[in-house]
């Protein structure tokens, strides 16, 4: 296990740094010796336990959170010594860094297209902390420079980025952007946007702008198709949904043995990373997957893409780990409603 030196306010103190195959793992009791979220840290019946992990009473202190850990990444101080440990291994493994600027910068680009075409009501799904966030800074941006009235509402799960995302809002004035924070579960599509509804934060009768961007990697093999499609039945038509996809695999086809290997290879490390995490894990899927799990949208060019090159067609000759597939589609105006399995008797 390597050690490094850590200068503080007060004194020099040793902290272990972690590296691939060492130090804590998810499994097992929460390795607190009493109190904490008390709650068993299992690795099986991931899918049963997903609607446990998203209502835990109280925030597991022992373990990284993956938005706290973005939060290092873009060189915030909401974070705990064991997220920064997580930050650093990620930063050994890859482009931990370049990759948060890619995704921040992608969201600009989808929000700045979205206003363009005229939607002003964005949802932001496991939006992790909204004192970074891309979207609220276009948003504002926009708003003071045109005036433009828009909404935002920030989803997440993790009860300590959605306390944090609520008293940072309470705290600061938003420019003409009503901004709101709600603790939702994004695994569960039609409770999540009938409590929007029921608290007059989405207007049915407008498109809105739906960002999942790096949250779709963390649902179970069988959830992403199954989330999109519950979106593309419920919300307005003209609505567009923003999706990435972390990946092991190219979009462009026959690249050296070597470059390929080595992608997947490091994603295999990065996800092994975040299962230092509280859960859920992320998974990678490949290029043709990704194209399943989205085929319920009507894609906007160039289609399935790559976050550092939306807009245009991928163009990315030696991908790096965490190399993220990308694509904005349309609600369709005609979607085939959600069937209820018939009993048999």
């Amino acid at each position: 296990m390597l050690i490094v030196r850590e200068v503080g306010p007060e004194a020099m103190r040793t902290v272990e740094t972690w590296r691939d195959g060492r130090g804590p793992y998810w499994g097992g009791p929460c390795p607190a010796a009493r109190g904490c979220c008390r709650y068993n840290h299992t690795l099986t019946n991931r899918a049963e336990y997903q609607a446990l992990w998203s209502a835990l009473p109280t925030p597991c202190s022992m373990r990284p959170h993956p938005a706290l850990v973005d939060n290092v990444l873009r060189n915030g101080d909401h974070a705990t010594a064991n997220d920064r440990r997580l930050a650093d291994e990620l930063v050994h493994i890859s482009l931990a860094t370049p990759s948060v600027r890619d995704r921040d910068h992608f969201t600009a680009r989808v929000v700045e297209h979205a206003l363009a075409e005229g939607i002003t009501q964005f949802l932001d799904l496991g939006s992790g902390l909204a004192c970074t966030s891309a979207a609220y800074t276009t948003l504002t941006a926009q708003a003071s420079s045109t005036g433009a009235a828009a909404s935002i509402v920030f989803v997440d799960n993790d009860i300590r980025v959605d306390e944090s995302n609520r008293a940072w809002l309470r705290q600061n004035s938003h420019h003409g952007l009503r901004a709101t924070a709600i603790r939702g579960n994004c695994f569960a599509v039609p409770g999540m946007l009938g409590r929007l509804r029921q608290a007059k934060l989405l207007d049915r009768t407008r498109p809105v702008a739906v960002l999942m961007v790096d949250i779709l990697h963390f649902f179970e093999r069988r959830a992403p198709r199954a989330i999109l499609r519950s979106l593309a039945t419920k919300l307005p038509p003209r609505s567009i949904v923003a999706v990435t996809h972390l990946s092991d695999q190219p979009l462009l086809p026959k690249l050296p043995l070597p470059t390929r290997t080595a992608l997947r290879e490091d994603t295999a490390r990065w996800c092994r990373a975040y299962q230092r995490c509280v859960p859920p894990h992320p998974r990678a899927f490949g290029p043709a997957r990704f194209a399943s799990m989205v085929s319920d949208l009507d894609l906007l060019g160039p289609g399935i893409t790559s976050t550092s090159c939306w807009p245009h067609p991928d163009t990315t000759r030696h991908p790096r780990a965490p190399f993220t597939l990308a694509a904005v589609g349309r609600i369709p105006t005609l979607t085939t409603p959600e069937t209820t399995p018939t009993r048999t008797r």
